[in-house]
């Protein structure tokens, strides 16, 4: 939902908003069954901004509980998926991929390999995200576009042989 929030506040300023959508994944469906529902604790809001609070944050009475407003919701799609069955995902040509918090329950050599599959779900030009301290290399055929010391951000190229300084 925080991804949906950032870019539905960065499509604020068109005339005519362009469509999105954000597809979430997990291999836990009582995971999945929460997000869907968009329901949390109250003292979850504290690490939303107030203004985005106000915008898609909805208070349930007597529950002391909030919701993300049906706004976001129905933008969001959610659906089961072992990264380690990545190759097998139906989703390609993502613009952005956001993987953060994942690769750590994994070796070196198997954190290649789902980057790499993750990777591949790009369309050209998309951007893949990835938390800084979960991984170390490259994706084959990815140029790294930005370290801010929290996250890793990797574009696929547009054209065959690019270079970082596209």
């Amino acid at each position: 939902y925080t991804l949906s929030m950032v870019v539905a506040n960065a499509l604020q300023a068109y005339r005519e908003p362009p469509h999105f959508g954000v597809t979430a994944t997990d291999i836990s469906l009582h995971a999945l069954g929460i997000g869907r529902q968009g329901v949390y604790s109250l003292r979850r809001l504290a690490d939303i901004p107030e203004a985005e609070q106000a915008r898609y944050c909805e208070i349930i009475p007597n529950q002391r509980r909030f919701r993300v407003a049906r706004e976001l919701r129905r933008r969001i799609g959610f659906g089961q998926m072992n990264v380690l069955d990545v190759a097998q995902a139906p989703v390609l040509g993502m613009d952005l991929i956001f993987c953060q918090n994942l690769l750590i329950y994994f070796d070196q050599n198997r954190r290649q390999a789902i980057v790499d599959g993750l990777a591949r779900h790009l369309r050209p030009g998309g951007t893949l995200i990835l938390g800084a301290g979960e991984y170390r290399g490259r994706p084959a055929g990815l140029w790294r576009q930005d370290d801010t010391g929290d996250v890793l951000a990797f574009r696929r190229p547009i054209t065959l042989g690019a270079t970082d300084d596209q």
